[in-house]
C-alpha cells in the first residue's frame, strides 16, 4: 500500500471503510457489485470492472470516491458522455452532504 494510505490515528481502516460505505446502501449490492468491492477493499490495488449497462458498475466507483471523501485522497470519475458524467456528478453533491 502506498505511504498515503498506511493506517494512522486518523485514517479509517478499510474493513471499517467498507462496511459504512455499505451501510449507505439502499439495497442489497449484485454478486458482481459484491465480488467487486470485496476485490476493492481488500487489496492494494484498483480493480477493473466489465459488466453490461444496468449491472451496478457506478455503485463500484462509487466505493472509491468514497474511500477517497474518508481518508483525504484524491479520486477522479470519468463517463463517456458529458451529459453522464453532470448527472452523476450532481448526485454524488447530494450524497456528500
Amino acid at each position: 500500500m502506498n505511504d498515503q494510505l498506511k493506517q494512522n490515528d486518523t485514517t479509517p481502516d478499510r474493513d471499517d471503510l467498507a462496511a459504512a460505505y455499505l451501510d449507505t446502501l439502499p439495497f442489497d449490492p449484485y454478486p458482481v457489485q459484491e465480488e467487486s468491492l470485496l476485490s476493492w477493499f481488500t487489496n492494494d490495488h484498483g480493480v477493473l470492472v466489465c459488466a453490461p449497462t444496468g449491472c451496478g458498475k457506478t455503485v463500484i466507483a462509487e466505493a472509491a470516491l468514497y474511500e477517497a471523501l474518508q481518508t483525504g485522497r484524491k479520486a477522479y470519475y470519468t463517463t463517456p458522455l458529458i451529459a453522464l458524467t453532470e448527472q452523476k456528478f450532481q448526485e454524488m453533491q447530494v450524497k456528500a452532504v
